[in-house]
């Protein structure tokens, strides 16, 4: 399943934040594996709905003129550790949603050729 451009973009910001690369060590695509583990139609249009809203939500709450992506590391980390530590569920999942997708992608099993 395809993302658009601007969800791949948010996508890697979120996995910048939540689990950036050490000093020094190459940056690992999270695309093929994201690809790979979206199952069907409904998961995809699920993820590009919580990146839109993550960045939507940002625009409105901290950076109008910007957006998430264009935060420095410091604030997405400690925008998602609001979302993470929301006292409305549906942000938790939401967190936990964006959290998974990053994890099983930059899983050693589940990059191409590992």
């Amino acid at each position: 399943m395809k993302l658009p451009p601007n969800a791949w973009r948010t996508l890697y910001n979120v996995a910048d934040a939540l689990r950036p690369a050490s000093e020094g060590s190459v940056a690992v695509d999270l695309a093929p594996a994201v690809e790979a583990g979206l199952k069907s139609p409904a998961e995809a249009r699920a993820l590009r709905r919580t990146l839109r809203w993550l960045e939507l939500e940002t625009r409105l709450r901290r950076a109008p003129a910007r957006g998430f992506c264009w935060l420095s590391r410091e604030e997405r980390s400690a925008a998602l550790a609001q979302l993470q530590h929301s006292p409305f569920a549906w942000r938790r999942r939401a967190f936990v949603r964006l959290a998974a997708v990053v994890d099983s992608a930059l899983a050693p099993h589940s990059l191409p050729g590992a």
